[in-house]
């Protein structure tokens, strides 16, 4: 692998890269799925506000009626 065996590294690398990004792509799931949640509860709170879902409930007894 080595031209010259000197050239190697003989300290073992501090830093391990499966283990790094095993906990930042952990971090930016969990993130994402905090601000995904939080999206959806915002919306589902306009949408009570709003009536949106009296709405869509009216409309879905009156098609499945028809």
């Amino acid at each position: 692998m080595y031209a010259d065996h000197t050239h190697k590294r003989d300290i073992p690398h501090k830093v391990r890269f499966n283990r790094t990004l095993d906990r930042i792509l952990t971090k930016a799931a969990n993130r994402a799925q905090m601000q995904h949640a939080t999206y959806l509860h915002e919306l589902i709170e306009w949408a009570v506000e709003n009536g949106a879902i009296e709405a869509l409930s009216k409309e879905g007894t009156e098609s499945s009626a028809a």
